[in-house]
């Protein structure tokens, strides 16, 4: 993946030594006629004064804020994914060669259902997909979290890469905080509270995809970002990917509700279309704890509405791995992956009964 030249525009004022930063903020901030969009490289730049500390947390707080009022492009997604991956290269280069079949982005929580993603991407792992998740936990009040839940459930989360592979070699999942791959991204995250608003940070580690696996899983919470998260995949040259408007914002399938997908199948795009699967919505969950996700995937308590939300979420991540070619054959390789989970090879190295 070819990296953008870090010139700066000659149309715009120079950086200067003492304040690289303020270059970029500049870009940005000059009213409606004299502001423009950040090109992929000046993106690139941008984002590498952050994640290496030679900008302010002032000059931070502006540029995300700025991004957040205006919207991030495609092709600043894109710039800023690439720095963080070159940032990554530096820090880790080999440990990131590992072998993970499914990027699974987690950081919105859950806070009306219970997190049934978690256990369509474990009745994946159960059958020998690796998972490679990775999340942030706490920056919104009354919400619960994968990380959170996970630890609930036995499967603690990932120290170090090589945790990582340790956890995918036993059990063909692994869950990773991001505090562990990218701690200035982590604390930036952590700046929801102080902002009010969720920033671009949110956006671009959807589509960061540490591991650079083949499968790529992106939720967004708002429909007018999903079409420049698919054109950000498809520059970031991700082979097969599925942008969907989740349930809270997790990548997970609302049965109540119609759900538009973008997708990225062999490097070409695809758009499907998904009918509600519920005349009426269901009820909203107070209590959101691990509970009753393991008692669910230990078959110990049934829940209809879980088992939906499984089954779909899971069909649509059998369609991203190209396990089937439509959505009604995913459904049935869904519905049977999940009905016989307890019989998978790895079943019994994940969640197990307290």
């Amino acid at each position: 993946m070819n990296l953008p030249s870090t010139k700066a525009s000659s149309s715009d004022t120079r950086l200067t030594p003492d304040q690289p930063m303020s270059h970029f903020v500049r870009i940005l901030a000059r009213g409606k006629l004299g502001s423009r969009n950040f090109t992929q490289a000046e993106a690139f730049d941008a984002m590498t004064h952050v994640l290496t500390g030679s900008a302010t947390d002032i000059q931070i707080g502006a540029l995300l804020m700025l991004l957040r009022v205006k919207e991030e492009t495609s092709e600043e997604l894109t710039g800023f994914v690439l720095a963080v991956k070159a940032e990554l290269a530096v820090r880790f280069g080999g440990e990131l060669k590992l072998s993970a079949d499914l990027d699974w982005p987690s950081y919105a929580g859950k806070r009306r259902h219970h997190a049934w993603y978690l256990l369509a991407a474990l009745t994946l792992s159960a059958h020998g997909v690796r998972v490679f998740m990775h999340g942030a936990r706490g920056h919104t009040e009354g919400r619960v979290y994968s990380e959170d839940l996970l630890r609930e459930l036995g499967l603690k989360p990932a120290t170090s890469f090589a945790e990582s592979q340790q956890n995918l070699d036993q059990c063909c999942f692994s869950f990773m905080p991001t505090r562990t791959f990218s701690p200035v991204l982590s604390r930036l995250i952590d700046l929801r509270t102080e902002f009010g608003v969720r920033s671009p940070v949110h956006t671009l580690l959807r589509l960061v995809n540490p591991l650079d696996a083949d499968h790529t899983l992106q939720s967004i919470f708002h429909p007018a970002y999903q079409a420049s998260h698919r054109s950000a995949a498809l520059s970031l040259g991700y082979a097969n990917s599925v942008v969907i408007k989740g349930d809270g914002g997790e990548f997970e399938r609302n049965p109540d509700a119609r759900t538009r997908v973008l997708g990225v199948r062999d490097h070409a795009p695809f758009d499907m279309r998904l009918e509600m699967q519920n005349d009426t919505r269901s009820e909203v969950e107070t209590d959101l704890s691990a509970a009753t996700l393991r008692a669910v995937w230990l078959d110990q308590t049934a829940h209809p509405y879980g088992d939906q939300a499984i089954s779909e979420t899971l069909a649509l991540a059998l369609i991203n791995l190209k396990k089937a070619n439509t959505y009604e054959q995913a459904k049935r390789l869904a519905a049977s992956m999940w009905s016989n989970r307890s019989s998978a090879p790895y079943f019994n190295q994940l969640i197990r009964p307290i």
